[in-house]
């Protein structure tokens, strides 16, 4: 097996859960100030408090290092219970602050670890604090999606994305390091049965729980799908960098005809197999997310083959189709783990929106009707 992104240990910058509710003290972070609320995680981010008031200090002070005047407060843009962001101007022009749910706090250091790897194929942070996952980054102008992404575009974000994961194949002992999580195709199968098994036993009240009913079609059909994992282990592609949420609207626009383009917000990320990223592009390109697309739909083959032409060597005679289609599962998987990461630190019943059913997303990958409770 490739070496790559194991477990994580505890280690300073971790996040240590008290209780079941409230506060959540992220070890080795200065002050109490820097705590994250289950109840409430955004509260301390949408007005003055004392972790905006640390937050400000720590901006001010990474870019007076770097020669940066700022000429205001920080200010929030968008508040979601994954992450915060917010914004400040200086003298150089704005510049964007992100602190992370605990769920993806390896974001921060995953964006220092590829700004030194593919430092043009990613926006390369002004600072990061890997102990509080927060990340200051420069403005990068339009994404693609503001600028009016079409379908060529789509192509060439995906035939960049698939050179940059064939650059970091070898990458995954400093990938590792980052903290980037891990969910290979032959660990699926077993992650499918923990995970039902985990629902199944949630009070009928919760949110995620599911019904015996379904808890057992949904073990009845892991076989079919650990029998499709295993044709994207046949490919003997490696596993490498899976973004796991690569569109136009996570990619500023090429500056120039011969740019690039530069990826961020990379929180949702795995270390699996490549062809797993083409979930997102595919269906959300097509119109058809969140289901996969229609499969004679020729905006959906047109992706893909401008994707798979930089791996076409590498599939020792796999059916391409049915790679697609197992990296499509794979992918679904990684969307209900990316999911299920961040709601382990939030209290439902705080969020204002519905929050998404995990084993939605398992009946998604499992190829089966949808998963009621």
């Amino acid at each position: 097996m490739t070496s790559g992104p194991g477990k994580r240990s505890r280690r300073r910058g971790t996040v240590r859960a008290d209780q079941e509710e409230g506060n959540v003290d992220l070890d080795g972070a200065p002050g109490a100030a820097t705590r994250w609320r289950r109840d409430d995680p955004l509260a301390a981010w949408a007005s003055p408090s004392p972790l905006r008031a640390e937050a400000d200090a720590w901006v001010r002070t990474s870019l007076a290092a770097q020669g940066t005047q700022v000429r205001g407060p920080l200010r929030p843009h968008r508040l979601r219970f994954w992450s915060a962001v917010l914004t400040t101007e200086t003298d150089r022009g704005r510049v964007w602050f992100k602190a992370t749910n605990p769920g993806q706090a390896f974001e921060p250091a995953l964006l220092a670890v590829l700004a030194r790897l593919v430092p043009d194929d990613v926006v390369v942070p002004l600072a990061v604090d890997a102990a509080r996952g927060w990340a200051l980054l420069p403005d990068g102008g339009a994404t693609w999606r503001e600028r009016g992404a079409g379908v060529d575009d789509w192509a060439a974000l995906l035939a960049q994305v698939a050179a940059v994961q064939q650059t970091l194949c070898g990458a995954g002992t400093d990938l590792a390091a980052a903290g980037l999580p891990r969910l290979l195709p032959e660990e699926g199968a077993a992650y499918v049965r923990d995970l039902v098994s985990t629902l199944a036993a949630l009070p009928p009240a919760d949110p995620q729980h599911v019904d015996a009913p379904t808890a057992r079609a949904l073990h009845a059909a892991v076989p079919r799908l650990e029998d499709a994992l295993a044709l994207l282990a046949a490919t003997g592609v490696p596993p490498t960098l899976q973004p796991n949420d690569v569109s136009t609207g996570n990619a500023f626009a090429p500056r120039g005809p011969e740019g690039r383009a530069r990826l961020f917000d990379l929180g949702d990320a795995f270390w699996s197999h490549p062809f797993a990223v083409l979930q997102v592009p595919l269906r959300f390109a097509t119109g058809a997310w969140p289901g996969p697309p229609a499969p004679d739909d020729p905006v959906a083959a047109w992706l893909r083959d401008a994707y798979l032409a930089a791996w076409s060597g590498d599939l020792r005679g796999v059916d391409a189709l049915r790679a697609v289609d197992a990296a499509d599962r794979l992918a679904s998987l990684h969307r209900c783990e990316s999911w299920r990461r961040l709601l382990r630190w939030v209290d439902a019943a705080a969020v204002p929106a519905p929050v998404p059913r995990l084993a939605t997303w398992l009946a998604d990958a499992l190829r089966v009707g949808p998963a009621g409770r």
